[in-house]
């Protein structure tokens, strides 16, 4: 298959939609090769869940020393996150490869809500002046991933680059909860007429998760400017049952290093 071909094929992948809360985060794997490098990247992502924009700068400080920063936006998701970090980078002993190591903390925040039809008591639930019921329950969360991330790769040419990164750490969320419940209601003729529903509020939910991100990526381009293309995936060591997490997106991009 021609490249052209799959560059047209791939934005019609990253359509794909449903709603999601947190996704993988596909940060641009750099490879640095000596101090006063800096690489622009920009991606659109997706898979399962809404398109998500991101931006990515590395630059090195020294022949071993680099910095980085990575935003990702998806308005659709109501899903925002930013990342900094810093990573020591060196080339591997007689070959074309390039080893990097990044610790850094990502911060994602997200809005995230349902509505659902009541169903008390298997009644089916109207207001008093019979419209239908609908139930809100809104999520407002905030996540801090405490991580170390390892990447590999190979130079193959200047033409094509490719290599794979593990990202291991800590993911800590906090959310808020909001959900209506129906406080006053009678039945009459199967059905349940509802007088009031009030809005329940726990605030401040903490839990934690291991999660680790597998990503491989592909560069191909001339000169400074090079097209990208990603996969990523997410695993934790236990699935939050009261958000959606996108266990795997795709990504395709482009960057330029100066």
């Amino acid at each position: 298959m021609k490249t052209k071909t799959i560059l047209l094929l791939l934005p019609a992948l990253l359509l794909l939609t449903s709603c999601g809360v947190y996704r993988t985060q596909m940060v641009d794997i750099p490879l640095m090769g000596e101090q006063g490098e800096l690489q622009l990247s920009g991606s659109v992502s997706s898979l399962l869940h809404h398109p998500a924009v991101s931006a990515n700068a590395t630059y090195a400080v020294t022949d071993h020393l680099a910095v980085q920063g990575y935003f990702l936006s998806s308005q659709l998701a109501n899903t925002h996150a930013v990342q900094g970090a810093v990573g020591y980078y060196t080339p591997v002993k007689n070959s074309r490869a390039i080893f990097e190591l990044y610790a850094g903390v990502n911060a994602n925040w997200t809005d995230y809500t349902t509505i659902t039809n009541s169903d008390e008591s298997h009644y089916t639930s109207w207001a008093d002046n019979g419209d239908n019921v609908e139930l809100e329950r809104n999520t407002v969360a905030r996540s801090q991933n405490y991580f170390l991330q390892a990447n590999y790769g190979w130079c193959v040419s200047d033409r094509f680059e490719w290599g794979f990164a593990l990202k291991g750490g800590l993911l800590h969320i906090n959310r808020d909860e909001y959900t209506d419940i129906i406080t006053d209601s009678y039945i009459e003729n199967g059905h349940e007429y509802v007088l009031d529903v009030r809005t329940q509020e726990n605030k401040n939910l903490v839990d934690n998760r291991r999660l680790i991100e597998p990503q491989l990526f592909f560069r191909w381009g001339r000169n400074h400017l090079k097209y990208h293309f990603q996969m990523g995936l997410s695993f934790m060591d236990q699935t939050p049952t009261y958000l959606d997490i996108d266990p795997i997106s795709l990504g395709f991009g482009v960057s330029y290093r100066f």
